[in-house]
């Protein structure tokens, strides 16, 4: 074998040229190392890792209690709570003589904000009256049996007038027309009255 920098003749097993000190038979470089190749399953275990660290993320963004004035607030608003309305008489009747005509309805348990509100007008008799109120389930049954009863809304004896009544929440309640007082002359009423309230 021959020195490939001087060409001096070598032994076969010679490791260094003895001329020129250059060495023979080693490796001139290291060896590269391989090429690293991503896998599939890598890649997918790197996009998991990072959909969950956003659903963590947006998790904790949203159940973040925000603070208003000092005070703590939930940062979305509550879907379910929304108004609601029901019409509780639109219309025209006839209350009879000594007698009275009612309308029942109700308040769910959860409902805020309740309120009643409308207008009525009567007619016949010689005061063109009627009275109004509005009670609950209690109280219903005292007014029917003639004995003092608590009511949310009276109008007393009137010819029209407007329907106004804050309720609480949670029960069974009355609109009463009542023309007890008028012996002999049954009235005419227009009367609307809407139920309002957040549930």
């Amino acid at each position: 074998m021959f020195c490939p920098k001087c060409g001096k003749e070598l032994p076969d097993d010679a490791q260094f040229c003895v001329k020129c000190g250059h060495g023979i038979g080693t490796a001139s470089a290291a060896s590269a190392a391989p090429p690293i190749k991503s896998s599939r399953a890598g890649m997918w275990m790197l996009g998991a890792l990072l959909a969950l660290a956003l659903v963590w993320f947006l998790w904790n963004v949203m159940n973040r209690p925000a603070v208003n004035n000092g005070m703590r607030v939930s940062p979305l608003p509550n879907l379910v709570s929304l108004p609601r309305t029901m019409p509780i008489t639109n219309g025209a009747i006839t209350v009879r003589a000594a007698g009275y005509l009612y309308y029942k309805f109700s308040v769910p348990a959860s409902a805020t904000n309740v309120f009643v509100d409308g207008h009525f007008s009567a007619t016949g008799g010689t005061g063109n009256d009627i009275e109004v109120v509005i009670v609950n389930e209690d109280n219903f049954a005292n007014f029917q049996n003639h004995h003092d009863a608590q009511t949310y809304y009276n109008s007393g004896k009137a010819t029209q007038n407007s329907i106004q009544a804050v309720l609480p929440a949670g029960g069974t309640y009355y609109l009463v027309f009542n023309n007890g007082f008028s012996l002999l002359t049954p009235k005419a009423v227009a009367a609307d009255a809407t139920l309002h309230y957040t549930n």
